[in-house]
């Protein structure tokens, strides 16, 4: 597949389909407070209890999904520009080369889909409460592993995708991008007490064709992945039960109290 053939409200609309599975799972938390509230309550020895850690971690996981949602709107900006819906132009001076512009959408592109893969970590962590929730990239050791004893199945996909190829090729190219800059070289330097050596790497040249397969790869793989996390979220009645949850009693006067 390539840029020009995708369609991208039905992408838009698929993502936005799953988002909505989910809410519907956790009884819409975020959009119908307080109502949602009733979903979240229970009888307990003649108390009525709300379990309003649960509640509030939902609404952080299901603002993080949205947030990776809409963070994808750059992506398909780019998608537009190579489908030839948008054009970059200078009002004075000489015109972009078009080289130029086709690699500045690229790293647009490049950008977007790799940092919502660290939202889509933010989404997870929220969900199963992992301690580094508020930081968390998608990475192995701080985020993949950690997912052993909630999913299995989960973790074993993701790892999958993290050593693909489609991955390794955009976040070199990303990270290429922001730290090194294309077309130069890295240079190493080691030194001991009898000799020292320099070493030297080109970056390799922008290769369009390659960079656009494997965006397209990773958004299919990222629509994928949000689906098999709400299919794993899915079998949690109202969302995980995390060992820091905690819950308020709703006193007489209908105040929350500890």
């Amino acid at each position: 597949m390539i840029f020009s053939e995708i369609k991208i409200q039905e992408n838009v609309d698929e993502l936005c389909s799953e988002y909505r599975r989910l809410d519907e799972h956790l009884k819409h938390p975020k959009q119908k407070l307080p109502m949602s509230f009733e979903s979240y309550t229970y009888k307990a020895n003649g108390q009525e209890k709300i379990m309003i850690s649960k509640y509030f971690r939902n609404i952080g996981a299901l603002e993080k999904l949205e947030s990776l949602i809409n963070h994808l709107d750059t992506f398909f900006i780019a998608v537009e520009y190579f489908q030839n819906n948008i054009n970059v132009e200078r009002k004075d001076g000489n015109q972009l080369e078009k080289s130029f512009k086709d690699q500045l959408f690229l790293k647009i592109a490049a950008d977007s889909i790799r940092s919502s893969f660290d939202i889509y970590a933010k989404f997870v962590s929220w969900f199963y409460d992992l301690s580094n929730k508020k930081s968390v990239g998608f990475n192995y050791e701080k985020f993949i592993k950690k997912l052993e004893k909630h999913s299995p199945t989960l973790k074993k996909h993701l790892n999958n995708l993290y050593l693909s190829e489609d991955y390794k090729t955009v976040n070199d190219f990303r990270n290429a991008d922001k730290h090194i800059g294309f077309d130069r070289f890295e240079l190493d330097i080691i030194r001991s007490s009898k000799k020292f050596k320099i070493s030297t790497k080109r970056i390799p040249k922008l290769d369009k064709d390659r960079i656009e397969h494997c965006l397209l790869s990773l958004l299919n793989s990222l629509k994928e992945v949000i689906k098999l996390t709400i299919d794993e979220f899915s079998k949690y009645e109202l969302g995980y039960n995390s060992k820091t949850d905690f819950e308020v009693r709703v006193g007489e006067d209908g105040l929350l109290r500890a």
